[in-house]
């Protein structure tokens, strides 16, 4: 579960083709993201961060962190869906 420290009031809005979109939606897929906007908004952040150097030698390990973090909480809404009497153990 993400908290949010700050709200998110702001849009930002843009086109793809066809053919971007595809690819966008096939990246957001393999890393596990549970939307292609949350996906979009966390690659842009980053390019954000890069280019305003504050990327460190701990960006990249974070940026697995994430995308473990999201292919675990993908793996858990199918878990819950194919098995909805099973509780699972939070902590």
């Amino acid at each position: 579960m993400t908290v949010l420290l700050k709200p998110r009031n702001r849009l930002v809005n843009f086109r793809l083709t066809e053919d971007e979109y595809g690819k966008l939606a096939a990246v957001c897929v393999q890393k596990g993201s549970p939307s292609i906007s949350e996906c979009a908004r966390a690659a842009i952040l980053r390019l954000v961060e890069r280019e305003a150097g504050r990327g460190g030698p701990l960006d990249g390990r974070f940026d697995d962190l994430d995308v473990r973090v999201a292919q675990l909480e993908a793996s858990l809404r199918r878990l819950r869906r194919h098995a909805p009497g099973v509780e699972l153990e939070q902590g």
